[in-house]
């Protein structure tokens, strides 16, 4: 066994102090990036453009609309939407299907943040009718490809309009008032024809 001299000791513990400080310096640069691609990531989140789908109706209107919409912060190029099914507007086969629209046969250059489109799909009696299901399905899916930047996105949203049944019920106090203008309309419409008949 040799002795080590003072100076070969002493050489031996810095070498020994400097890996441990280059070990040290690694892991701390190394969570610093994490940190930095973690910072990065949500800067991009909040920047990126966001192409969400949904249907919605209006109280009191029994009609379904789709609304398709840039909610993100900034402008999605290349939007390419593709829809599963066909669907017919107000399911009728002389009106367009929504599936052969240009929205969704051709892609659209640049969907701008806040911009939307907004299609009547059918009303709710009409689409949740089990007999008019291949004109206007109550499941349907629509996906959505666009760009940001040199990233790319893919999203498919499955819309289920069946949930909405019992919500399209028009209110008791609705159906007596519409009772009241159907009388009000048959009395002007006998008056009407007791008028043209009359000599």
């Amino acid at each position: 066994m040799t002795n080590l001299t003072p100076t070969e000791f002493l050489t031996g513990i810095l070498v020994l102090t400097t890996a441990v400080y280059a070990w040290i310096t690694f892991k701390i640069m190394k969570a610093n990036q994490q940190v930095v691609d973690a910072m990065g990531e949500a800067l991009d989140a909040q920047l990126r453009p966001y192409v969400t789908v949904n249907v919605f109706h209006i109280p009191k209107n029994p009609v379904f609309f789709l609304r398709i919409a840039n909610t993100g912060k900034s402008g999605a190029s290349d939007v390419r939407l593709t829809l599963d099914k066909d669907f017919y507007q107000y399911g009728q086969q002389d009106k367009p299907n929504l599936r052969n629209s240009v929205a969704f046969q051709q892609p659209i250059e640049q969907l701008p943040p806040g911009a939307e489109l907004v299609f009547g799909l059918a009303q709710g009696f009409v689409v949740l009718n089990a007999t008019s299901a291949d004109l206007t399905p109550a499941v349907f899916s629509i996906k959505s490809t666009y760009s940001f930047g040199k990233k790319t996105f893919s999203e498919t949203t499955t819309i289920d309009l069946r949930p909405y049944s019992d919500g399209m019920l028009p209110a008791p106090a609705e159906v007596e008032e519409l009772k009241k203008i159907r009388e009000q309309l048959e009395q002007i419409a006998a008056v009407l024809a007791a008028g043209t008949n009359s000599p």
